[in-house]
């Protein structure tokens, strides 16, 4: 009765302890937001306005550090590589918000901090009765280990969504881009300018493929802002970071630096496209006899084996069985 009892109040004990803890770890969370959320210098870093007639650089650094303040300098990383590769993957998703990057590690960093805290009060409820040299080597083992992959999984989870995210709309531009491009070529045929066929484009292809109708809209109202068309087409490759869409922007620079005809690359390029995207289509026709064949192997094999052997194996149970008794 006594072990019982004292049992009980260690769990009661580890589980205050565990929410002491959680709700410290909380407090001091919230408190970093609210400072980063409240003070009006910190998204400055991030998100500087260009002067009027300029096109808007998409800087990420600041070059002063006169405004890293608070815990948003422990937050983002200070490697400029690092930072560039996580801007370039939230573009690729959609997110083009000035405080994107800080927002993206200040959800990854709170969503640990709560997962700690619920791997906190979870763990030593799902755990009670571990002792010494059990399933996890002890009962504040296994807490630490729920406790580390709870972390784990709170920092890296919107990593992998946004990751997942980014491939869904690449995806999905991948799938309307040819469309785009005859329509980019009809327009220009019909005597738009460049900038005046990008913009109805857009506007076309609004309800058909609204990613991608979203960075040509952008990439127009850069060459608004003032933008060179050659930085324009070059922005508009490195946010979407597809093949295509590379051999688009260098066609049209290209064609645009001596003076070619922008109709007659299109065309060039619309057809050379076309034939690229019939042999995909006949890799993949060819590839499905190897891959269907796994498929007739583990569906009708066993199905032809029961149909030829099965009358074999009765008449054979039936002859054999009498003689053995």
């Amino acid at each position: 009765m006594l072990s019982e009892l004292d049992h009980a109040l260690q769990n009661i004990g580890g589980l205050w302890v565990g929410a002491a803890a959680a709700t410290c770890m909380l407090a001091v969370f919230a408190t970093a937001v609210w400072g980063l959320v409240a003070n009006p210098r910190s998204s400055s870093r991030y998100a500087q306005e260009q002067p009027s007639g300029q096109a808007p650089v998409a800087s990420l650094r600041a070059n002063t550090r006169e405004n890293d303040e608070g815990l948003e300098r422990y937050l983002i990383p200070q490697a400029k590589a690092e930072r560039s590769q996580a801007r370039q993957l939230l573009q690729r998703a959609g997110f083009r918000h000035p405080d994107a990057l800080r927002n993206f590690y200040l959800v990854r960093v709170g969503l640990a901090l709560a997962m700690m805290a619920l791997a906190l009060l979870v763990t030593p409820l799902v755990l009670p009765s571990v002792s010494e040299g059990g399933l996890f080597g002890g009962r504040l083992n296994g807490i630490l280990i729920g406790v580390g992959m709870a972390i784990a999984a709170g920092f890296y989870a919107p990593l992998y969504l946004v990751r997942w995210r980014a491939e869904q709309r690449q995806q999905l531009i991948r799938r309307s881009f040819p469309d785009a491009l005859d329509l980019l070529q009809v327009t220009i045929q019909a005597g738009l300018g460049l900038d005046a066929a990008l913009q109805r484009v857009g506007d076309e292809m609004l309800r058909a493929c609204p990613p991608l109708a979203d960075e040509i809209n952008l990439m127009v109202l850069e060459l608004r802002a003032g933008k060179t068309r050659e930085q324009a087409l070059q922005d508009f490759s490195e946010r979407l970071d597809l093949d295509y869409v590379r051999a688009f922007t260098t066609v049209l620079s290209q064609s645009l630096r001596f003076g070619t005809s922008i109709s007659d690359a299109l065309e060039v390029f619309s057809t050379d496209m076309r034939n690229a995207r019939m042999m995909a289509a006949e890799e993949k026709a060819n590839k499905l006899p190897v891959q269907m064949s796994m498929v007739l192997v583990l569906c009708m094999l066993p199905a032809v084996l029961v149909v030829a052997l099965g009358p074999v194996a009765i008449r054979a149970i039936r002859v054999i069985m009498p003689g053995l008794g």
